[in-house]
């Protein structure tokens, strides 16, 4: 075994170990700027070729990392190993294939830097169930074990995750396990659980970018969380050991006892899980079209984004926030679950593409040579102001408008919903290919419902809606084939909530119409599951309602949208077919409020006479729900965004 050591010495020099074959040399180097200090290497030991052992040594009390890089140009060096040198002698061991070349360094680690916390996440696990790592932060650890199918079998994970469940309580240590394996459906997932007894949450990384975040590449690599902070505290082989003791007991152990631990990564040798990331990724060559195809659309001038994508520095300035929104499954904004339902206006992330922009941001975001593409294209082909700001422009122009009179808003305070009741002054009945509400002021309205004809028909909204403005809505055309039927001298009643804003506002909303050239094969029918029997209690975690509509005939489903104030959080949508069968339709495990999207079917789907369309969802009324306006309220039905309601929108025509 060769021996390599440390050792931190005073000068100006900088050295790096080369170790080619098992042969290992030293390479002098005058400024090497990731290391904080300069280092000299001897050489010494049997000559064994099958491996080399580093010893690193100095600076007791302080972290080291030892990291290795197949080529002195690599964009990251790879850890293997980070703990606190308490004296200095500690060494650590690893293999070098007798055929590889690689690269070694070592430099002091900061456990409060940025590159040792996760930040947040939230991931779906097999049963469709949301995990957020805050809302884990009253316990001392979260302990995360990756897995494939294989490794779910393993007698050792369930030896093992029995053994932390016996020794620390739920309220002391939460143990999620993390599937990345990317063919591996949630049937399956929960199939091999089943097998091997495990009752613990799998969460569903089959996009792996928890994964390649944490770069957890070997069965059952173990990563222990403090949930408070997102900081990394451990890191390695669920098996590993020294001097006899498990590595990840023992960091549990000093956790729960003193809710801290010296931070630790162990390089496992354990069987790779199948993780694919792209590596020495560049924003010029690699990024920039991801953004131009998922995220400039909103992220450019007068679009609904808070910031505009225009150029290198604006991605690159922002790049931890758009790491921490990706994890989360917050952006792009789309938030059905894959496992059910397919959907023309899906726009999630797709699994590469997020692959893609994890790695570069952990990489360092570099830029890479060439001219900057979204600078280019922001200078040659700006992207349109669209919808909410002007008419959507897939559509264009309406064939008619309505405006409303010019309502004026007070500076503060909550303003009481308006109705407005405009008439028609079309010359004769049109069938309508889309209607599409606009504010004109969009700071201050909240949403807007059309009613056409009676307003108590669709009681305020409980039973459904002729047009509507959402926050994050988006607008379309009415399903192909479909239309709505709009009477000449028809009136339309506008339900608008207006918000203040610190200073007097005004708004003129309209409605623009489209007309169809002939009549649709079917009538679009917007009706509703809704209750208005809520009663949530203070701090009241998941608390769960329903709701429910039959069908007296059959009906061909187009489009399914859900409404909850700021304490939804979940919201589920179930046909119960008249044969006693049961079809999840769709699943949000994490309903956003700033983002009421319509999801609409690829293919409609018929549903037989008597099934009934249930809606299961929940309210989080705890403090771990950054949106919940007062988590100590008890909480009823009102229309007022600090009340609540619990609506199933449903889009349908009959057969």
């Amino acid at each position: 075994m060769t021996e390599l050591i440390f050792t931190r010495r005073a000068g100006r020099r900088a050295w790096i170990l080369m170790a080619v074959a098992g042969v290992a040399g030293l390479i002098q180097i005058s400024q090497l700027s990731a290391q904080d200090a300069d280092l000299e290497i001897s050489l010494g030991g049997s000559g064994d070729t099958t491996g080399i052992e580093l010893r690193v040594s100095g600076g007791s009390g302080n972290f080291h990392t030892v990291e290795e890089t197949e080529a002195l140009d690599a964009v990251k060096w790879a850890p293997l190993s980070i703990r606190r040198l308490s004296d200095p002698n500690q060494s650590v061991s690893l293999e070098v294939p007798a055929d590889s070349s690689r690269f070694f360094r070592t430099r002091e680690f900061d456990p409060d830097s940025a590159e040792n916390f996760v930040g947040g996440f939230r991931m779906t696990d097999h049963r469709g169930i949301s995990h957020e790592l805050h809302y884990e932060e009253d316990r001392a650890a979260v302990l995360l074990i990756f897995v494939d199918r294989q490794a779910l079998e393993s007698d050792d994970l369930v030896t093992r995750v029995k053994s932390v469940r016996d020794e620390f309580t739920a309220n002391q240590v939460v143990t999620w396990l993390v599937n990345v394996e990317p063919g591996a459906s949630r049937v399956e997932i929960a199939a091999s659980a089943a097998a091997t007894r495990l009752d613990v949450p799998i969460l569903d990384d089959r996009t792996q970018v928890l994964g390649i975040g944490l770069d957890a590449r070997a069965e059952l690599d173990a990563v222990i969380l403090d949930p408070e902070s997102s900081r990394i505290l451990f890191q390695g082989p669920l098996a590993a050991e020294e001097n006899g003791a498990n590595l990840v007991t023992s960091a549990l152990r000093e956790i729960v006892s003193e809710k801290t631990a010296p931070v630790r990564l162990v390089k496992s040798s354990a069987r790779p899980l199948p993780i694919q990331s792209p590596t020495s990724l560049t924003y010029t060559h690699d990024i920039a079209e991801v953004l131009q195809k998922h995220c400039v659309q909103c992220h450019s001038d007068g679009n609904i984004a808070p910031f505009s994508m225009t150029e290198y520095e604006s991605v690159a300035d922002r790049s931890r926030q758009i790491r921490r929104v990706v994890l989360s499954q917050q952006m792009p904004p789309w938030h059905a679950d894959p496992e059910y339902g397919h959907f023309v206006n899906d726009s999630a992330l797709p699994a590469a593409d997020a692959q893609r922009l994890i790695t570069w941001i952990d990489e360092g975001g570099a830029r890479g040579d060439g001219p900057d593409p979204l600078e280019e294209a922001n200078q040659n082909t700006p992207v349109p102001v669209d919808y909410p700001a002007t008419w959507p422009k897939a559509l264009g122009e309406p064939d008619y408008v309505i405006s409303i009179p010019k309502q004026d808003l007070p500076a503060n305070g909550e303003v009481d919903y308006r109705y407005i009741t405009v008439k028609t002054d079309l010359p004769k009945g049109e069938w309508l290919r889309a209607a599409v509400v606009l504010p004109s002021n969009k700071a201050v309205v909240h949403h807007a419902l059309a009613f056409n004809g009676s307003f108590e028909q669709f009681l305020g909204g409980l039973d459904g809606y002729f047009s509507a403005y959402l926050p994050g809505t988006e607008a379309l055309t009415f399903p192909e084939g479909t239309g709505k039927w709009l009477p000449k001298g028809e009136e339309i009643v506008l339900q608008i909530h207006y918000i203040t804003t610190g200073q007097p506002e005004s708004d003129t909303t309209s409605l623009g119409l489209y007309f169809h050239d002939e009549e649709p094969q079917r009538a679009l029918i917007t009706e509703a599951a809704s209750s208005i029997r809520i009663d949530i209690p203070p701090n009241a975690l998941d608390h769960e309602m329903t709701a429910s509509k039959t069908f007296d005939t059959d009906v061909l489903l187009y489009e399914l949208s859900p409404h909850m104030h700021y304490r939804g959080s979940r919201f589920r949508y179930e046909a119960h077919y008249p044969d006693g069968s049961v079809e999840i339709l769709i699943n949000i495990p994490k309903y956003w409020f700033d983002w009421q999207r319509p999801y609409r079917f690829a293919e409609p789907k018929r549903l037989p006479k008597g099934t009934a369309i249930v809606c299961v969802g929940a309210f989080d009324n705890s403090r771990f729900n950054h949106e919940n306006p007062d988590p100590s309220k008890r909480v009823r039905f009102g229309e007022q965004t600090d009340d609540e309601m619990f609506i199933g929108y449903i889009h349908y025509s009959e057969e």
